[in-house]
């Protein structure tokens, strides 16, 4: 039996709804019959909750079922991959706003030209852009 199918069957053993479900973990009612259905998976602090809720452990809730704990494997080393994305960005941010806070308020020992500041201070700017609009909104989601 698939997870999919096991999380049917517990919810309707709980004599729940999609809806209530949906309500207690936060998310759409659409999304708890996407994981029903197997269109989708959980993610790790979705399926806790699940767990929680069913009154199941998080091993008979995922026992056999591979390809569920293969996607749970995939997700995680996207997350990883993320971070190292983000923490590198933002350590290129703060090594940029450092200089140009050297060329602003001219460190002794420290010289850059004008046109260099302001190619750094672009940099910064659509580094933080592309950071917000992409990776740092999916870490703060947990996806």
């Amino acid at each position: 039996m698939e997870v999919s199918e096991r999380l049917g069957r517990a919810r309707n053993h709980q004599q729940l709804t999609q809806l209530e479900v949906a309500q207690r973990l936060h998310v759409s009612r659409q999304t708890i019959s996407s994981w029903e259905t197997g269109r989708s998976y959980p993610d790790i602090a979705s399926l806790l909750s699940l767990a929680d809720l069913y009154r199941l452990s998080l091993d008979s809730l995922l026992k056999e079922d591979a390809k569920m704990i293969e996607d749970v494997k995939k997700k995680e080393r996207e997350r990883r991959g993320t971070r190292v994305i983000v923490m590198s960005s933002l350590a290129v941010d703060l090594t940029g706003l450092g200089m140009i806070l050297a060329h602003v308020f001219k460190a002794p020992g420290f010289g850059i030209g004008r046109l260099t500041a302001m190619l750094l201070v672009l940099l910064v700017c659509l580094n933080v852009i592309v950071l917000e609009a992409s990776a740092v909104p999916a870490i703060v989601r947990g996806d």
